[in-house]
């Protein structure tokens, strides 16, 4: 399938709306192990999205969480924000912050320390 998507030059898009990845607010990875991580680079590559998070100026954040996340320095150049712990606990929080943030036409980094403020999630 990647190598349809590269021959034909579609970019990864939302099953369900056939959005760009690109155009979401936030893209969420579960990390299994870390043999994955470099899928998600990959994913992010499909998706027109630099892989490093300090070349990527706006939105989407990347955040990962899950069991390959608990140790999140491998990845800490790629990724905007880690889960660290239950996501299920605290998603609902992130979206709420990160829909304010846009409402409020809050940038990046300012997005990030709001988050860094949420007990569980670790801003490289």
């Amino acid at each position: 399938m990647e190598a349809k998507l590269r021959e034909h030059k579609i970019p990864l898009y939302g099953l369900e709306t056939k959005t760009g990845l690109n155009a979401f607010d936030i893209i969420g990875f579960t990390l299994q192990y870390e043999l994955g991580y470099t899928n998600l680079l990959n994913m992010l590559d499909l998706a027109g999205l630099s892989p490093h998070a300090r070349e990527r100026t706006g939105f989407p954040l990347i955040i990962a969480g899950g069991p390959g996340a608990l140790n999140p320095e491998p990845l800490a150049d790629f990724i905007d924000a880690f889960v660290l712990g239950e996501g299920e606990e605290i998603v609902t929080e992130i979206a709420e912050t990160v829909a304010e943030a846009k409402k409020q036409g809050w940038g990046k980094d300012k997005t990030l320390k709001l988050l860094a403020a949420i007990p569980g999630i670790y801003v490289p």
